[in-house]
């Protein structure tokens, strides 16, 4: 596997595992959890930021 499909293919995870961190973020907002919130809004942003800088790379080096 070329380092473009092993990094289209971590893009991918990153961004599954950013939609799946959302859900459980909203779930815990229902339950009145801000410590949780919070801290599940700076992973997502993290993921968000990585997944980006991902894309970004990928594009330069093409």
């Amino acid at each position: 596997m070329t380092l473009d499909q092993q990094i289209a293919e971590l893009r991918e995870q990153l961004n599954a595992l950013s939609r799946r961190v959302i859900a459980v973020t909203e779930a815990a907002g229902e339950q009145d959890k801000p410590d949780v919130v919070d801290a599940l809004s700076d992973v997502t942003r993290y993921l968000n930021d990585a997944a980006a800088i991902l894309w970004d790379d990928q594009w330069y080096r093409s």
